[in-house]
C-alpha cells in the first residue's frame, strides 16, 4: 500500500533494464512524503511562523546534506494539494504579508502565482488565449517574479525559488533573462537537475 514501496517493487520493462541506482532515485524523488497544503495549513491559522520556517529550512538542510533525493525540496512546496486556486491564494497571500522577508513564504506565493498563471494561460497555443486571459497571465507571472527573487536574495540556496523564477521568465515574456537565472542557480547547487530540466 505504501508508494514509495510499490514504485521500487515494480519491474523494469524486460527491454529496459533501468539501474537500481536509478529506478531507487526516481521513485524517491516521486513518492517520499512531503508537506502537503493540510500540514501548511494549521501552522498558517496558528500564526506559528516560527514552526514553519524552521519546517521549511530542515527540509533545505536536508537538501543539501543529500538526505534526501533532489526533487523533495520542489516538493514542499504544495500545488495540487489546496482544495482550489482560491485557497492557495488566501495563505500565501496571509503568510507572506505576515513574513514578508521569509523565502519560504515569498516561495509558497510565487509557486501559488506561478498556478494561477498557468491557470489563465489555459492549454493550446499563446495565440488562441483571449488577450484579456493573457494579461491576466503576464500579471500573475510579473508578481511571481518579484516573490521568487526576493525568495532568492534571502536564502541563495533555494532551488524551487530559481525554478519558479525560470518558469516566470518563460511565461512573463523574459525567456532572455533564464540563462542568467540558471547560471545564479548552478553557481549555488553544481549538481542540480530539477533547475537545468
Amino acid at each position: 500500500s505504501d508508494p514509495l514501496d510499490r514504485c521500487l517493487s515494480y519491474p523494469s520493462p524486460p527491454h529496459l533494464q533501468w539501474p537500481k541506482s536509478l529506478t531507487d532515485a526516481l521513485c524517491a524523488d516521486l513518492h517520499t512524503p512531503v508537506m502537503q497544503a493540510a500540514d501548511i495549513k494549521p501552522l498558517i491559522d496558528r500564526g506559528d511562523w516560527k514552526a514553519l520556517h524552521d519546517r521549511y529550512a530542515g527540509y533545505l538542510e536536508r537538501h543539501y546534506s543529500r538526505a534526501d533525493p533532489e526533487k523533495v525540496l520542489y516538493r514542499i512546496f504544495p500545488e495540487s494539494s489546496w482544495t482550489n486556486l482560491k485557497e492557495a491564494d488566501s495563505y500565501t497571500r496571509k503568510w507572506v504579508a505576515a513574513q514578508p522577508d521569509d523565502p519560504f513564504a515569498n516561495t509558497a506565493r510565487g509557486t501559488f502565482l506561478m498556478s494561477a498563471a498557468w491557470d489563465a494561460r489555459g492549454t493550446g497555443y499563446i495565440r488562441d488565449v483571449p488577450d484579456a486571459k493573457q494579461r491576466e497571465m503576464y500579471r500573475h507571472a510579473l508578481e511571481a517574479t518579484v516573490h521568487l527573487r526576493k525568495a532568492i536574495a534571502a536564502e541563495p540556496k533555494l532551488m524551487p525559488a530559481y525554478r519558479k523564477l525560470i518558469d516566470a521568465y518563460a511565461l512573463g515574456g523574459k525567456s532572455e533573462w533564464i540563462p542568467t537565472a540558471v547560471r545564479a542557480a548552478t553557481r549555488q547547487s553544481p549538481g542540480t537537475y530539477y533547475v537545468r530540466s
